[in-house]
């Protein structure tokens, strides 16, 4: 406290020209941190829709071993990890997403998925609903186990409940 009765800050102290400067260096990395998570998603996403029109999969040696059933086993994996990604953009630091950013992720894999499965035929594959069913599945198991997981990390962390 000053005479007067008024509470001073402790950046009243600090140089303005210095307090400015860390602030650019902060921004500077936080925009950095959300480039590098942004470029994550967009290699991700290229990846899996490569891996998802490659034309004629069944025809790759030594694959015939694999039940007819792993395509969709496939297809949940990387829909999982497009929605951690895209979490990961969303959340940054912070390690959730609100409801309403959860609620428009599903609909956007939804979406996604669609697009997925019907351009796909121009590649010679087939489109299956039980493809987009498991895509759609795993944004919606991972979109719950990370909601789980912020939920649980916060109360750890503060320890509330």
């Amino acid at each position: 406290m000053v005479p007067g009765g008024t509470q001073r800050s402790l950046s009243a102290h600090v140089p303005s020209a210095r307090r400015g400067a860390t602030a650019r260096a902060d921004a500077w990395l936080l925009s950095r941190s959300q480039r590098s998570r942004r470029l994550g998603l967009i290699l991700y996403w290229t990846l899996i829709y490569f891996m998802t029109h490659w034309p004629r999969v069944e025809d790759f040696p030594g694959i015939h071993w694999l039940p007819e059933w792993f395509d969709s086993v496939v297809h949940f994996c990387f829909y999982t990890g497009w929605a951690a990604m895209w979490w990961w953009v969303l959340a940054g630091w912070r390690g959730s997403i609100s409801v309403r950013a959860a609620g428009w992720l599903v609909l956007g894999g939804a979406v996604y998925a669609v697009f997925d499965e019907l351009t796909q035929a121009i590649v010679g594959r087939d489109p299956e609903m039980s493809d987009f069913l498991c895509d759609t599945a795993g944004v919606m198991v991972t979109l719950l186990v990370l909601s789980g997981y912020s939920r649980w990390r916060s109360r750890f962390w503060t320890g509330a409940g």
